[in-house]
């Protein structure tokens, strides 16, 4: 899986959690409705934004904020 980081000079740096590397994708070869916190796959086509992906790990990362949140108001 690839998760858009951020976006600078022209690049998407993009982490690949299959090793937790760091690599640098032209942004012209990314789908320009991504945006950082993406999960992008590639294809024929370039790197195109996975929907469904990104929209269950923003929901996990927002559930971890929570539960952080809970046993912080707790203390």
């Amino acid at each position: 899986m690839f998760i858009i980081d951020r976006f600078e000079e022209g690049f998407a740096v993009v982490e690949n959690t299959e090793d937790e590397s760091m690599i640098r994708i032209e942004k012209s070869m990314i789908d320009e409705a991504a945006r950082e916190g993406d999960v992008i796959f590639s294809d024929e086509f370039g790197y195109r934004v996975d929907i469904e992906a990104t929209r269950r790990r923003r929901e996990e990362v927002l559930e971890l904020l929570r539960s952080i949140d809970i046993k912080n108001n707790e203390c």
